[in-house]
């Protein structure tokens, strides 16, 4: 019996781990802005240049010269899996 409470006893704090990992990983996401730069997105998910410039090519669009896309479309490119 004990064996049963200690067992439910992790897995009850192994989901609330994962819960509080998921609350970080939204509370990131409301501090982006509703439309994002390359900058933006070096920043928020450390990547380099080239690479941030290949993202907005799959989910961005073009305002003058300059790439950008919307924090909705960003964060369903990263749930998806990193495809558009």
């Amino acid at each position: 019996m004990l064996e049963d409470f200690n067992r439910d006893y992790e897995d009850l704090k192994r989901r609330v781990e994962v819960l509080e990992s998921k609350q970080s990983e939204m509370d990131d996401y409301n501090d982006l802005p509703p439309v994002l730069t390359a900058d933006d997105l070096i920043d928020f998910l450390h990547i380099g240049t080239t690479k941030a410039y290949e993202i907005l090519d799959l989910i961005g669009f073009k305002v003058v010269r300059s790439k950008r896309c919307t924090k909705t479309k960003l964060i369903a490119w990263i749930e998806g899996g990193g495809t558009p």
